[in-house]
């Protein structure tokens, strides 16, 4: 096992000073910053599987169970964003960008 990773190792015994004058263990940084890019890797499949959700209606016979198989994916992956910003917020760090906001468009 990498020394990082054991339990006695500086990253896991180190604190900071977080929001509000708080002491943030440093391992909630790392879930928090994991947190931060498992929901930009969850847009990016969001963003995806709503392409493909556009090319198969340009198709001139869709086929809905190919739709129904991506809008269910889209709502899961949906679903996984929400419960990562529920988990950023209770870190302290989930303030959305205006970009990151919805753009009003049913999802």
């Amino acid at each position: 096992m990498p020394a990082y990773l054991k339990t006695g190792s500086p990253i896991h015994t180190a604190q900071s000073t977080g929001k509000g004058g708080k002491l943030m263990k440093d391992s909630h940084r790392v879930k928090a910053f994991s947190l931060q890019v498992r929901l930009a890797q969850l847009r990016l499949k969001h963003q995806d599987v709503k392409a493909k959700i556009a090319t198969e209606l340009k198709r001139p016979a869709p086929c809905s169970l190919i739709l129904r198989g991506l809008k269910l994916r889209r709502l899961q992956i949906k679903d996984e964003m929400v419960r990562c910003l529920a988990l950023l917020r209770h870190h302290g760090l989930g303030r959305l960008s205006p970009q990151h906001r919805g753009s009003g468009e049913p999802a």
